[in-house]
């Protein structure tokens, strides 16, 4: 997969910021929930989607018309 590197560090951005600003809410709201609640309730919202962010700007395929 061909993926443009500024595209790569922005769809890096958008996740690290993502997840600073919820470790920063947790720490605010006194470390609760439990982290273990943080990564499952996490891992159910992301999952699959750093690989469709990458396949929409991928520069080596040809346009679809299927949503990813």
């Amino acid at each position: 997969m061909v993926v443009r590197e500024e595209d790569k560090v922005f769809i890096a951005d958008f996740y690290k910021y993502g997840f600073v600003g919820l470790m920063l809410e947790w720490i605010h709201q006194n470390m609760e929930p439990n982290p273990e609640e943080i990564v499952s309730r996490l891992s159910i919202l992301i999952e699959g989607d750093v690989k469709r962010a990458l396949e929409k700007h991928r520069m080596d395929a040809s346009p679809s018309t299927e949503p990813i």
